[in-house]
């Protein structure tokens, strides 16, 4: 008789370099320009899903992935709402699947994490952290 098994714990994380400057809930643009830099972080993020597809292996759609977008800063202790910068987050999540490394960026398929900020990488950089597990 054989016991329960331990799932197998998937930690994928990589960095990459902004494409446009990020946008926070407090921005207040112009539509059109808005539209414009978004566009720039989809299409961007898109090469950045293939690329993580491509070298780490693509989840399994089964599976709920854990996300979350970290961006680089000269201050992380800043005192900063991460809810603010949702909405950068989101245009990453729609270049990933676009990308074809999520079927979707629905409840079913992802877990978006709150965004973090870090100065591991330069602050011209962010870091897409996914985690996954599967059974063994």
């Amino acid at each position: 008789m054989s016991g329960p098994s331990t799932p197998r714990l998937h930690y994928v994380e990589a960095a990459y370099v902004m494409p446009d400057r990020w946008v926070t809930m407090n921005d207040r643009l112009h539509p059109r320009q808005q539209g414009k830099i978004k566009n720039r972080w989809i299409e961007a993020c898109k090469m950045f899903g293939y690329d993580m597809w491509r070298k780490h292996g693509k989840p399994p759609e089964d599976q709920r992935v854990e996300v979350q977008i970290v961006f680089g800063t000269r201050r992380p202790n800043q005192r900063r709402d991460p809810a603010n910068w949702m909405l950068c987050t989101k245009w990453v999540l729609d270049g990933l699947v676009a990308g074809g490394l999520f079927a979707d960026d629905d409840s079913k398929h992802v877990i978006q994490l709150e965004p973090g900020f870090t100065d591991r990488i330069p602050s011209t950089h962010f870091m897409i952290r996914l985690e996954w597990s599967t059974p063994t």
